[in-house]
């Protein structure tokens, strides 16, 4: 479970990011936070990740307040995360095969069970068939795929994709949310997502955490509206 309590993040001496965020999700959810730009979504996911802390207020994820971590409790902490970015963040030098691998090359594991696993999370994403090409050989689609499947490899508690379909074609960026959707659903992970995209969050139904000048405005639970690309 992640819970914020009063967080607040303050840039300068009088621009606050976020304010008085108090928000509880809970395990295996499935959030949308949207608003407009500089309402506070990125902010938000970079308080979860400790890649910045907050002014004040307390961050708690898994019964652990994350505020004064150290080095290797952050560690820890960021392995119970996959981030999913806009640009990708893909590593144009290396095959798909080879940026998934590299979290689990990181942490020690044998060729065999790296091999076992980029290529079951390969499958799963739809990206064996292309698992030795490069990033520059892949669609916009296939990029964020192969980002995802990198974010999720190292089974996560908790998916953070922050604008996942902003550099896609809306036919292409319904697959990525409809993907994530069904990874929520099968790995029971907690997925968070920033988005503009609000055809995807009007139409799977899920949480909304509506932000405006850094501050919780909505928080609704939204009624499924079929897409009409549902089935194609």
């Amino acid at each position: 479970m992640i819970e914020l309590q009063n967080v607040s993040k303050k840039f300068g001496l009088n621009t606050f990011a976020l304010e008085n965020i108090n928000l509880k999700i809970l395990d295996h959810e499935f959030v949308f936070i949207v608003g407009p730009t500089g309402s506070g979504k990125t902010t938000f996911l970079k308080l979860l990740t400790h890649e910045i802390v907050p002014s004040t207020g307390t961050i708690v994820i898994d019964g652990e307040s994350i505020a004064k971590l150290s080095s290797i409790k952050i560690t820890k902490l960021r392995r119970k995360i996959g981030v999913i970015y806009q640009d990708f963040k893909l590593l144009f030098d290396r095959t798909v095969f080879e940026n998934v691998m590299l979290p689990l090359e990181i942490i020690g594991l044998s060729s065999k069970e790296i091999t076992r696993r980029v290529n079951y999370i390969l499958d799963l994403v739809n990206l064996a068939r292309q698992k030795n090409l490069f990033p520059s050989q892949l669609s916009g689609g296939e990029m964020q795929r192969a980002a995802i499947a990198r974010a999720i490899i190292m089974e996560p508690n908790f998916i953070l994709a922050d604008e996942p379909t902003g550099n896609l074609d809306p036919a292409t960026g319904w697959d990525i949310m409809k993907l994530l959707r069904d990874i929520n659903k099968t790995s029971n992970v907690t997925v968070i997502v920033s988005t503009h995209n609000m055809d995807a969050v009007n139409s799977l139904g899920k949480r909304i955490v509506r932000l405006e000048n850094g501050k919780i405005i909505k928080d609704e639970k939204q009624i499924v509206k079929r897409h009409n690309n549902e089935n194609q």
